[in-house]
């Protein structure tokens, strides 16, 4: 037979009686209460409003006992067995749901799926997008990178030059977040950690494209944060400590806790705890910078008017201690603080140096006997008064040297206007920072 059939469910019933033993051969079949021709294209249309297709129920030992399956035999499993209740079909070598890998992945959930060949994304050269309201949230860019927030957070550049992030967070709203971590565990693991094996990447990088926004905001101890209206590269607030900068392992030429810029043109600053030359500094001027310690201190116009006093700088690292005597028929010995005394060196090449300012009338004083621990004040020409006098020292520091292991740390005794460091190389961080301008 080679004709289009139109059937009905009871003639199809009485012809599957009537040649149950034999081959029925038909083309196009129709099933439908209204005698309508079947599609064309479909080898079997079936038509209701009212009902639906039954296809074979039966629990997994059976599903697993029919021999020699087709490929593509369908059943419904109604026993959960190994990968649940549901349509299965077999795909030439083995039954499979169809919730795994033939028609997406379930909003419930899956399961029985294989890492190795299951997975969500694109198999071409495509981004991977991610979208509420239609709109672009995040994407997986096709060269690997992780884009979260905007595909265009500089413009010209939606997806091109994301290669330099593995994830690059964007907020185009005020006061908006572009990448938020938190972790609530306490004692325990990190917010955001970011980290990279190139030389010239960053583990982390913030920045603001706001003529006054600041780069990075960091916050300890709880608090709610402060920074700069005017805006800034960084800000870090803190109960305890507001910025906290550790050098790993010992300090050697070149190293330091800090640096800090203070001209991108000439590369001029301070170093934080520095060592060069074979000492150790806690703060260094760099470049050229020509900066001095100094201090505040209020003016006479109460809390209005504040000045500026500088420390004593001296080509050498020097110690300095002062106190008070009295001559006792002419002459006295003065003892130097024993703290003091320790930590300083005298010898011929790092005399003493002491200054005494008389405070009566007497035939004037000289000063012998300078060693580490003291010196002697006596008066001229033999006299025995009995004057005050107010004395000043100035020794030369001596090399810091751990008292356990002998180890010299810093050197300071013989360290006169000693070669300053060369400033570090910033062009890497130059030419990323004039990129990101660009973009």
């Amino acid at each position: 037979m080679n004709k289009k059939l139109l059937l009905n469910g009871f003639t199809v019933f009485a012809i599957l009686l009537m040649f149950s033993n034999s081959k029925v051969v038909a083309q196009n079949i129709a099933i439908n209460s209204t005698g309508t021709a079947a599609v064309a294209s479909a080898m079997l249309d079936i038509t209701s409003t009212t009902s639906g297709l039954l296809v074979p129920r039966m629990t997994a030992a059976q599903r697993g006992a029919i021999g020699t399956p087709a490929t593509g035999l369908i059943v419904y499993q109604t026993d959960a067995g190994t990968l649940g209740i549901g349509f299965y079909f077999y795909n030439g070598a083995a039954w499979v749901p169809w919730s795994t890998n033939s028609g997406g992945w379930g909003l419930t959930g899956n399961d029985g799926t294989v890492a190795t060949t299951n997975f969500i994304g694109t198999t071409d050269a495509i981004d991977f997008v991610f979208r509420t309201n239609n709109t672009d949230r995040g994407r997986f860019v096709s060269g690997g990178e992780f884009v979260v927030g905007s595909t265009t957070a500089f413009a010209g550049d939606v997806i091109a030059g994301y290669g330099t992030y593995g994830i690059n967070g964007y907020s185009n709203v005020a006061g908006g977040i572009g990448v938020y971590g938190e972790n609530s565990v306490a004692g325990a693991g990190s917010g955001v950690l970011g980290v990279t094996a190139g030389a010239t990447g960053f583990g982390a990088y913030g920045g603001n494209v706001n003529a006054n926004g600041t780069g990075v905001f960091g916050v300890g101890n709880n608090l709610g944060g402060t920074y700069l209206g005017t805006g800034s590269g960084g800000t870090f607030s803190g109960s305890s400590i507001g910025l906290a900068a550790w050098k790993n392992g010992a300090l050697a030429n070149g190293t330091g806790a800090g640096y800090f810029i203070a001209s991108t043109t000439s590369n001029v600053g301070v170093a934080v705890a520095y060592r060069t030359g074979g000492t150790n500094y806690k703060i260094i001027n760099m470049g050229a910078f020509g900066g001095s310690v100094s201090t505040d201190v209020w003016g006479l116009n109460a809390d209005k008017d504040r000045r500026i006093m500088f420390c004593p700088e001296a080509p050498e690292i020097f110690f300095q201690d002062h106190g008070s005597g009295k001559l006792v028929n002419g002459k006295i010995h003065i003892e130097l603080d024993p703290i003091f005394a320790k930590n300083i060196v005298v010898n011929e090449k790092h005399p003493l140096r002491v200054y005494v300012q008389l405070e009566g009338d007497c035939k004037g004083v000289y000063v012998t006997n300078k060693t580490q621990t003291g010196f002697d004040v006596i008066e001229l020409n033999g006299g025995n008064s009995n004057i005050e006098f107010s004395w000043f020292v100035n020794a030369n520091r001596a090399d810091y040297v751990n008292p356990v292991t002998n180890e010299l740390i810093s050197k300071s005794e013989d360290v006169r206007f000693p070669i300053a460091p060369e400033a570090l190389d910033m062009k890497t961080v130059e030419q990323i920072s004039k990129s990101q301008k660009q973009k």
